[in-house]
């Protein structure tokens, strides 16, 4: 199914880590939920697990991105300018130019 869905990590109001899907993003809450039991931010890789294990976007359509580090799937290609340009906005999702998702989730640690 082709909903799209973004977990945005914040650390003291400022935007750390964007975790977005392309697809199933409706487990969301679930990822949320599991970054939140974290008490931390996730590393990159420990991001990109969570979303895997519990079915929020694929492997070949998940981005998982920090300030300095990214993770996607497909063909690794170059990530559009949008990524960057919109990372410090948390419910912005840049896998759509619109900026939308039917699945938003924002974690505040």
């Amino acid at each position: 199914m082709a909903t799209q869905g973004l977990v945005t990590v914040r650390k003291g109001g400022e935007v750390v880590m964007k975790i977005v899907a392309g697809m199933d993003g409706m487990k969301a809450n679930q990822v949320a939920n599991a970054v939140a039991k974290l008490g931390r931010a996730p590393t990159v890789d420990e991001a990109w697990r969570l979303a895997i294990k519990r079915g929020f976007g694929h492997a070949a359509t998940l981005v998982v991105m920090t300030a300095t580090q990214v993770r996607q799937g497909g063909d690794n290609g170059r990530l559009d300018r949008r990524y960057r340009r919109t990372f410090h906005r948390p419910e912005f999702n840049p896998g759509w130019k619109h900026g939308t998702a039917d699945h938003i989730k924002v974690v505040d640690f």
